[in-house]
Formats: C-alpha cells, structure tokens, sequence
C-alpha cells in the first residue's frame, strides 16, 4: 500500500455498482491500481462531492464527470485525469467538458482511433 498517498478517486457517471459498461471499467481500473499498493474509492458525482480529499482525481467520461473532477482537483491541489469512455468523443461536447480536457494532467483514450477522435473532438494539440 502506499501510506504517504491520500488515495485516487475515480469518478464515474453511474453507481460503482450498477451494471453498466463504466462501472466495469472502473472496478477494473481500480482493482489493478489496489494490485500495484494504491489506495481507491469509486463514485458517482454525488458521492464524489462528499468525498474526502484525494491524491490524484480519475474522471471516467469527459462530459459526465471531467468538469466535476477538474473542480475537486482545484478545491484540493490536486491533478486529475480523465478517462474517454466512448461516448463523450462524439456528438456536440459543452465548453465545460472541453475545459477540463484542455486542464487534466493525463488523458487518456483506448485505442489510436479514440485518441484521434478526442483530439479533434476536444480541440487538444497532438501532443496531449
């Protein structure tokens, strides 16, 4: 476990629990950072604005969660990342969701293709 890290918090658009494709990914997601000594907590916007401070903020979905995981990384210092889930590459993406793109430490796209799509989607130079 790493002791001096206050844990990563995923947040993820649906219950942690429910059965649906981003809670899968984010159990799984999570279960692998437990293996490698991290601490971790899952929520869905609400409970994640109750949550208590964390070290690093992992939005899963760039509309749904990436501007609440830029604002919690601001309240607490912190850097956040987020996570294209799919759905949030495609169709008409709010300024807000664009932001906190543009502001993550990390991004992060399954695929080449994914990656392409977020570019142009979310207006990010190559590099990101």
């Amino acid at each position: 476990m790493v002791a001096s890290a206050p844990g990563i918090l995923i947040v993820l658009p649906c219950d942690p629990k429910a059965p649906r494709g981003n809670a899968t990914t984010a159990q799984r997601i999570a279960g692998h950072l437990r293996a490698a000594g991290h601490r971790c907590r899952l929520a869905c916007p609400d409970g994640a604005r109750r949550a208590r401070r964390a070290g690093l903020v992992l939005a899963l979905h760039a509309v749904k969660c990436g501007p609440l995981a830029a604002q919690l990384a601001r309240r607490w210092s912190v850097p956040y990342a987020i996570l294209f889930t799919g759905t949030d590459l495609y169709g008409r993406i709010p300024a807000a969701a664009r932001a906190a793109a543009q502001g993550a430490a990390a991004l992060v796209a399954l695929g080449r293709a994914a990656a392409a799509a977020g570019r142009r989607a979310y207006r990010l130079p190559a590099d990101r």
